[in-house]
């Protein structure tokens, strides 16, 4: 657990959760009995989407109280620190984590987009039945070995968050207040957002920091800073999280030749495509390929 600052304007103790932000193309899934947390107030740089069985609960954002009822989706933009400090009955609840850039990749309306990313929390106004069956799912899904099942659950979490915001949504907390407030976070975001999509589009060319920079019409030491601040990590980082990504996509579902994955996913020579993946995977390209695919032809040989 990384300890870090001090919430300066509340007073409450906050640190970082990176182990709760997902790369760029996943999800990360816990599911288990919510508790109050005995732990500081933490934030993490990702969408959290959670949904309640069989309980209520109440988060606590920097000393604001939000009640979640059991059977309402519910999302947040997680940077706002926040807790459990109540748990009402004895149930579960489901929590997925996605990514901003996938989030962005949604096509979601703008005023739901604009809500989460300025502090609100947002959730179904309406309980469906049959959402406790697909939370239930997707959870099992996404702890599934299947690469394809996994994908199929992100798709159809997706879905379930687009119809959440064609349907009747509302605010349990609002987000920032004040025309400042929201222009100063509106500029900040679309410049954020407009760096990932052209990261998510021209990933597998040799772009580097400053053709990232220069495309949002930013210096690279001010695009550095502000992607770093919103996303958890710097744009090299992320860069290369996308470019390998989709190389282990290409590893495992094709059987092109390790030179040529490395250049289809971005990387100029192999020593930097090796530097880069050796930094994701404690194992060579050549290996993750070979134990990606060894399940699939045990199953093959089975039947």
């Amino acid at each position: 657990m990384e300890h870090g600052e001090r919430h300066a304007a509340e007073g409450f103790l906050e640190f970082a959760a990176p182990r709760l932000v997902p790369d760029p193309s996943g999800v990360i899934m816990e599911r288990h009995r919510p508790y109050p947390s005995p732990h500081p107030y933490h934030h993490h740089a990702s969408i959290e989407i959670n949904f309640l069985h069989d309980c209520a609960m109440e988060y606590s954002f920097s000393g604001q109280t939000v009640r979640l009822e059991p059977g309402h989706p519910t999302m947040f933009w997680g940077a706002a620190p926040h807790k459990v400090i109540r748990v009402e009955g004895d149930g579960r609840i489901v929590n997925f984590y996605v990514s901003l850039a996938q989030f962005f990749r949604w096509s979601l309306p703008l005023d739901f987009i604009d809500a989460l990313l300025s502090g609100a929390v947002v959730t179904n106004a309406r309980a469906a039945r049959i959402d406790q069956l697909l939370f239930d799912r997707w959870a099992d899904d996404c702890a599934s070995d299947d690469p394809k099942l996994r994908a199929l659950m992100v798709e159809e979490l997706a879905n379930r968050v687009r119809r959440m915001a064609l349907e009747d949504w509302s605010l349990l907390r609002g987000g920032a207040s004040g025309p400042n407030a929201l222009a100063g976070k509106g500029r900040s975001m679309l410049h954020v957002e407009t760096m990932l999509r052209f990261i998510s589009d021209n990933f597998t060319a040799p772009i580097t920091v400053t053709d990232v920079a220069e495309h949002a019409g930013l210096s690279p030491r001010y695009a550095m800073t502000l992607f770093k601040r919103v996303m958890g990590v710097p744009i090299k980082e992320h860069l290369n999280q996308v470019r390998v990504t989709h190389a282990c996509a290409l590893l495992a579902g094709t059987d092109r030749k390790i030179l040529t994955v490395a250049m289809d996913s971005g990387y100029r020579s192999l020593s930097c495509f090796y530097e880069a993946f050796g930094a994701h995977h404690p194992v060579t390209p050549a290996e993750y390929r070979r134990r990606v695919r060894q399940p699939r032809a045990a199953l093959a040989m089975a039947h």
